[in-house]
């Protein structure tokens, strides 16, 4: 598995790309991504697709809630197996 401060690249990377014009860099740990970048819900599920294709890890919709914030996400991808 990937470290923290790989998968916060490539979440900023993936975040940049599914949403243009958003600035990731400036999230903090427990801002809400989608407040803070101000993400449309389409932005944030075409984000969320492309991060479950790259890693190769299954992110059900029902966890979708659960992962708001940049450190909730790296918390759940870091518990998938």
């Amino acid at each position: 598995m990937m470290t923290d401060a790989e998968l916060t690249t490539l979440i900023f990377a993936l975040l940049e790309e599914n949403a243009p014009g958003c600035e990731p860099e400036q999230l903090q740990g427990d801002d809400n991504m989608r407040e803070e970048l101000e993400l449309d819900s389409f932005d944030y599920l075409n984000f969320l697709i492309a991060l479950s294709e790259q890693l190769q890890v299954d992110i059900p919709e029902a966890d979708y809630e659960k992962i708001q914030s940049l450190n909730t996400l790296l918390a759940y991808l870091q518990d998938k197996p």
